[in-house]
Order: structure tokens, then sequence, then C-alpha cells
């Protein structure tokens, strides 16, 4: 990943996917925008598609699950999840 302090090996992506939800959590209103673009831009450098495609659903899943509980507490109806 980007730069290691001195003495410490860079943040894993597992370690960084962990804690996605607390880090975005304590983001407000155009903050959250630029986090979630920044960890965009970091899964684009990853050279490995399939390694890329399982972060992109990783990183998904919150901004989802968030909109999914907005929407079942209006009363629409959610389209079925694709695969």
């Amino acid at each position: 990943m980007c730069c290691a302090r001195y003495g410490r090996r860079p943040a894993s992506w597992s370690w960084l996917t962990l804690r996605l939800a607390p880090m975005a959590a304590r983001r407000a209103g155009p903050q959250v925008h630029t986090f979630y673009e920044a960890v965009g831009y970091m899964i684009q450098a990853q050279t490995d598609s399939a390694v890329q495609e399982r972060l992109i659903v990783k990183f998904m899943e919150l901004p989802n699950s968030a909109v999914r509980g907005h929407t079942a507490r209006s009363g629409f109806e959610q389209a079925p999840a694709r695969s």
C-alpha cells in the first residue's frame, strides 16, 4: 500500500476493510465523499482484477446496507440484488 511508517509494515487490505466502517463513521458530510474517493483510488491501483472486485464488494457493503435500511424504513420495495 502507500507509505509505511519507519519500522512498520504498510497496512494490508484485510486490515483496511475491517476498519472501513469505523473510519467512515467518524467522517462527516463532504469528508465521507473524500474518504470513499481516496479508498476507490487505492482499489484502482490494485493490479489483480479479482482482488479489485473483492475489495469493491467489501468496500460498498457499508453504504449499500445504509441505503437498504433507509429504503426499508421508507416503505419502498427494493430491487433484488445483482450477482
